[in-house]
Formats: structure tokens, sequence, C-alpha cells
């Protein structure tokens, strides 16, 4: 089932990425950033009153899922703004790249161990950085 959703994930986010580009050739970052935030807030809504979610400060989760909702809207925010400011076909595969950064914390924060195959990915994933940067 991961594999549905991460397709149904990818399918919906690379449409995502042309409405953004779209709208903000319209509206202000900022507008968009309201609007988007409102819209979504309704289906918030309806999964808390349809799950009805425990919620408890002592969870181990707790606090890494308020951070979460601290710096997703600066992550928002910040690709809006590189979507106004740039070429969609360079802004999007490089903030793809996000796995890069993934596998370096996962590595430091989680003590997880990678391959060498994964590694030459995180180069590889790293140069392509430094070409997108040549656009």
């Amino acid at each position: 089932m991961w594999l549905t959703y991460s397709l149904i994930t990818l399918f919906i986010w690379g449409f995502w990425s042309i409405l953004i580009k779209m709208a903000l050739d319209h509206l202000s970052w900022q507008q968009l950033t309201l609007i988007s935030t409102l819209a979504g807030l309704p289906a918030y809504v309806i999964l808390f009153l349809y799950y009805r979610p425990s919620m408890s400060l002592s969870s181990p989760g707790f606090y890494p899922a308020l951070l979460i909702g601290l710096v997703s809207p600066i992550a928002l925010i910040t690709n809006y703004l590189a979507l106004s400011l740039g070429k969609i076909s360079v802004v999007v595969p490089l903030i793809a790249l996000y796995p890069v950064v993934t596998v370096a914390l996962s590595i430091f924060l989680l003590g997880e161990k990678i391959t060498i195959a994964q590694g030459a990915g995180v180069v590889f994933a790293a140069l392509a950085i430094v070409l997108f940067s040549f656009s």
C-alpha cells in the first residue's frame, strides 16, 4: 500500500507545483499562502473530527510533530518564493533533492547505515545540485 500512496503523492505534488506557478503569475506569495492554507483547513478539521486522535504531551512523537507544524510553513513559503523567482523546470528538481539532506541526517541523528550504492546515489544527487545551479 505504501507504493500506492507514494505514487498518488508523486502525481499530486507534480500537479501541485504547476498550480503554484500558475497562481504566482497572478498572486503574491503572501496571498497564495493565505488562500491555500485556508482552503486546506476544512480537510484538517474533518480528519480530526473523524479520527479523533488522542494527543499527549508525554508522547515521544508529540514534540517532533510540533516541530513539523512549525517548520512546514517556512518550507512552503520558501518554495513559493523560489517558484515565483525561478523557472519551475529548475526549482522543482532542485527542491526534490531534499533526500540528500534526509539521508545525511538519518546517518548522524538516527544512526542508520547506508550501502555503497546508496552513498553513490547521494553523491550523484549532490552533483545534480551543482549541475542545476548552472542554469
